[in-house]
């Protein structure tokens, strides 16, 4: 390596001059000038002297030569100059340390900093230019795939450095042993039967198995279907791809997680500001059906995720186990491909990883992933080729643990016990690891229709009526926690198989067992009921007098450091049914990088609704409950189901925020029938937020309320991140929430009849609305009403004047 080198002069007071030069060789002239004071050959070199600190150690005398040598003469006037002296010295680079036998991943390391090594393969000695292979550097990892023995033969070279000896190891394609991708693991979770049924979205666990200590930073790889033999064919297009790749959430304590999409991030330039914009890294070549998967993000960077903290594998999670990239297994994330609704059982179909590649330091340098072949084509030993097998697999609807993958015969054990009532609890009330809304493992915990069957909102919920109940609604909300928790307890109840057929989802009763293994039946002989895509049906319309509905919302307040503040948690129930059963799940956030709690919230019970029968909570921020007694009063009107307690931070500054967030709420009059519902968080500041930072009249509390900060990106005012149509500008104008597409300034059904059109809409207290029609949208609009003023609650207008006419209508904000 590079060292410093210097002259130690024998005596203080005398001059020393050198000279240096490339070592002569044996039979060589010496090229070196003869240093002489008298004649003014020769450099002073910086002055030395032992005991110096490392800080006041001058620069080398002479820059590294692979061979050279220096000469040096000390002289002073009125003496004998000393005679000369000289030093040889040689620079070479150290010998490539060749680490590990297994030809996938071995290591090269050098001594020498900045040094280059290549190597050869064919037996004959690196150089440090093509075709010998290289550079890489200390550290770098090589992958070789070999069919046969090679001898491995690598040299270090540097400039002004004499090239290294010879290194060489003997590889043998015995001990390879390379990362490899699969669809899933042999067994255990992200396992699958591969097992599917026309008309489903199958889901395809896609995994990584790792060698010990791999990084990686970036990733990609290609996914594909193709249909067996004379299975008909995938609709192009008809695929997707989830991440399951992690990375905690800044500030969440105790840590949370987020998925790392498949993204990169550009910079683009807005009205003279630069804005980070993600770039999605998904591609579909509906030709073939292949998906392209990637995430790119280079090291040192924060924008895809925190690569100063973390790599790409480190965490990843398919549902309540949290796997760490350092013990091996990674869970990359969900294939889906919706299986044609023509297939018949026993028709294939072959889905296949290909092209994958990834960096392990985020720049340049490859991770050999292998692809494999020759495991099975079913369930079993790891694959990159997996054949799905058409047929007719049930699941017990709520019957969600043990968790092994999202396809039906890959979760449950054919109980309905206390484990699938809190599977289904948490993923409702914390969207916690929330499956695939369009996946099997969903539609199992998915036990009831509460916002799509009008008829149980009548009902007492008595066992009669719970035994009706056979298709989901496509939501997780409370009725689902409710019937699962009925089935589970009472022996009388009827439990359900579902299954798909044909492109539909059939659901038969199932003996309710109790604790047993005996295997649910399912299939075209069985009596069934049949319903489509539950996501798909239509509500029933509610009755257009004081129709029944809930606002939830959490109060406001300006407030102090070390002020403790009782935050009442409302219900504003309309309507003549009472809230009787609920499921809350509540969050005090600190905003914009404002201090956390220092003591735990406190959440204090209203008494009407009882205690809660499920409850937890995830930190001492948090409260999550679950009321499912639906015989007790219950509430009406405007109530307080609770309050939250909360002392502010002493240290809190006068531009923090807090929000009370409601991360789930949904309410039932018997557990059964779901109230259609508005939520609106609190903010608790500590100053007047109403000016706006970013100058658009868009206040600063508003952006708190729904973006967690006064100047997130996403709120910028032309912008619609929930993609409903309406501008943040215009979300803040109507009221609505603009981070949930089904808050915006719309009608929410139109139903015609003789008597005229029937318009509702969700109001907003405070806001005034009139209703318009016209012949055509190019305009003449004219109002047909009078002004409704906002309660919160949903409104009704009938226009009797439309019947047996052709009309537009449009709702329009009143000033």
């Amino acid at each position: 390596n590079d060292v410093v080198i210097a002259i130690l002069p024998g005596d203080t007071t005398a001059q020393t001059l050198f000279t240096s030069g490339a070592t002569p060789g044996l039979f060589s002239t010496n090229s070196i000038p003869t240093p002489n004071p008298n004649l003014g050959i020769g450099t002073a070199p910086p002055p030395y002297s032992d005991g110096l600190g490392a800080s006041a150690v001058p620069p080398t005398m002479v820059s590294p030569q692979p061979d050279m040598t220096i000469e040096a003469i000390s002289s002073s006037p009125g003496r004998v100059p000393s005679a000369i002296v000289s030093a040889r010295f040689q620079f070479q680079c150290g010998a490539p340390i060749i680490l590990g036998d297994n030809p996938a991943s071995f290591v090269l390391s050098n001594i020498t900093a900045g040094a280059q090594m290549w190597y050869t393969l064919d037996g004959s000695t690196p150089t440090n230019a093509s075709p010998s292979i290289g550079p890489l550097f200390s550290g770098n990892t090589v992958t070789l795939n070999l069919i046969s023995n090679v001898t491995f033969s690598a040299r270090a070279f540097k400039n002004n450095y004499q090239s290294s000896v010879l290194s060489t190891k003997l590889l043998s394609p015995t001990n390879f042993l390379a990362n490899e991708i699969s669809f899933g693991f042999a067994n255990g979770e992200a396992s699958s039967d591969f097992l599917g049924a026309a008309g489903q979205t199958f889901v395809a666990p896609v995994t990584l198995s790792l060698l010990s200590a791999q990084q990686i930073y970036s990733l990609q790889f290609y996914l594909l279907v193709t249909n067996v033999n004379s299975s008909p064919a995938v609709t192009p297009g008809a695929v997707g791809f989830t991440s399951m790749l992690l990375a905690p959430v800044p500030g969440s304590n105790p840590t949370t997680y987020a998925p790392i999409p498949p993204e990169m991030f550009v910079l683009t330039n807005i009205s003279g500001t630069n804005v980070l914009y993600a770039t999605n890294l998904i591609f579909t070549n509906t030709a073939i059906n292949l998906l392209g998967v990637g995430w790119l993000e280079r090291a040192g960077h924060t924008n895809l995720y925190n690569t100063t903290a973390q790599s790409l594998i480190t965490y990843s999670q398919a549902h309540d186990n949290l796997f760490l990239g350092a013990n091996g297994d990674v869970i990359v994330g969900g294939y889906s491909f919706v299986i044609p609704t023509t297939a018949a059982n026993g028709q294939a179909y072959q889905i296949q990883i290909g092209r994958p590649s990834a960096t392990a330091d985020g720049v340049s340098q490859d991770v050999f992933i292998q692809a494999p072949t020759n495991g099975a084509l079913a369930g079993g030993a790891i694959n990159s080729i997996k054949q799905v097998t058409v047929g007719f697999p049930g699941y017990l609807v709520g019957d969600v643990a043990p968790f092994r993958w999202f396809n039906a015969g890959d979760f449950g054990d054919t109980n309905l016990l206390n484990n699938d009532v809190l599977q289904t609890f948490q993923s409702a009330v914390y969207s916690a690891n929330t499956p695939p809304t369009n996946s099997d493992f969903f539609d199992a915990m998915d036990s009831s229709d509460g916002t799509t069957d009008g008829s149980l909102k009548a009902s007492s919920g008595n066992d009669t009526v719970v035994n009706t109940i056979a298709k989901g609604d496509g939501k997780l909300l409370v009725d689902d926690v409710f019937v699962t928790f009925r089935r589970s307890l009472d022996p009388s109840l009827t439990w359900y198989v579902r299954y798909w057929s044909n492109g539909v989802r059939f659901a038969v009763n199932s003996t309710n067992f109790g604790i047993t293994n005996h295997a649910r039946n399912a299939g075209p002989d069985q009596p069934a009921q049949q319903f489509s895509s539950s996501a798909g049906d239509t509500p029933a319309a509610s009755a257009p007098n004081d129709p029944p509905s809930v606002v939830f919302s959490a109060d406001d307040f300006q407030a102090t450091p070390g002020q403790t503040l009782v935050v009442p948690i409302r219900a504003q129930v309309g309507g003549s049914l009472p809230l009787r059963v609920l499921m809350l799940n509540l969050n005090v956030q600190p905003l914009d990088g404002s201090p956390p709690l220092t003591a735990p919230a406190q959440f204090n019970l209203a008494n009407a609704l009882g205690a809660p029968t499920l409850m937890q909570s995830r930190h001492s921020a948090n409260y999550a409950a679950a009321w499912l007694d639906n015989t007790v009063p219950g509430v009406l009107g405007n109530a307080v189901v609770g309050t939250v307690q909360f002392t502010v931070p002493t240290n809190a500054t006068p531009d923090c925020a807090y929000r009370i967030q409601f991360e789930h709420a949904s309410a039932s009059p018997n557990g059964l029938w779901i109230f259609p519902q508005q939520v609106q968080p609190g903010l608790v500041v500590l100053t007047n937020r109403s000016a706006s930072t970013l100058g658009d009249a868009i206040p600063d509390a508003w952006r708190l309320r729904y973006f967690g900060s006064a100047t997130s990106p996403s709120s910028l005012a032309t912008l619609d991140p929930d993609g409903d149509g309406m501008s943040n500008y215009a979300e803040y104008l109507a009221g609505t929430d603009p981070t949930d597409a089904n808050s915006s300034l719309k009608f929410s059904s139109v139903d015609t009849a003789a008597a005229g059109a029937t318009l509702r809409w969700s109001s907003v207290a405070g806001k005034q609305y009139f209703v318009e029609t016209a012949a055509s949208a190019t305009g003449g609009w004219t109002a047909v009403s009078g002004a409704f003023f906002g309660t919160g609650q949903e409104i009704s207008f009938t226009d009797t004047a439309s019947s047996n006419t052709a009309r537009l209508y449009r709702l329009r904000l009143g000033p």
